[in-house]
């Protein structure tokens, strides 16, 4: 990968190995079968890395799994281990800058926006970011309005 701007990467012809092979790796160390990390990976593919954006993916410790999600099996097997992945989607300063342009300024020229961004999955997410951003003193958001 090459690194590109605000210290991120920008993929290289060969980024779906360098984002498999770890990701694939890091759930077979937290405790999943080889096929069970596959299946897993090819499951979340298209969705999360082959769709614009910046997510961040971890491993959430077993005990809290355990409290959220108890689980009770019978007979009893002889071990038990659970992987639960978190994500959370990143919007970086650029990606809000633009939602705030296009839901406040340009939405009153043009309406398309709507059906770029609020047909979006994460449309009211966004909706509700830019209403964060404009209430926010000029300081703060460096001017975005």
């Amino acid at each position: 990968m090459v690194v590109a701007e605000e210290g991120l990467t920008v993929a290289t012809e060969d980024w779906k190995e360098e984002v498999y092979v770890p990701v694939r790796d890091g759930l077979v160390a937290a405790g999943l079968y080889p096929e069970e990390a596959d299946a897993m990976v090819r499951t979340w593919w298209r969705s999360y890395f082959e769709t614009q954006g910046l997510r961040v993916f971890w491993v959430v410790p077993e005990g809290f799994t355990n409290q959220v999600l108890p689980m009770k099996v019978s007979p009893a097997p002889k071990e038990v281990v659970r992987v639960m992945v978190g994500r959370s989607e990143v919007l970086r300063p650029r990606f809000e800058r633009d939602l705030v342009q296009k839901m406040t300024i340009e939405a009153k020229e043009d309406e398309g926006w709507k059906s770029i961004y609020l047909a979006d999955r994460f449309g009211l997410a966004y909706q509700k970011r830019v209403e964060a951003l404009t209430k926010l003193p000029e300081t703060v958001h460096g001017g975005i309005h």
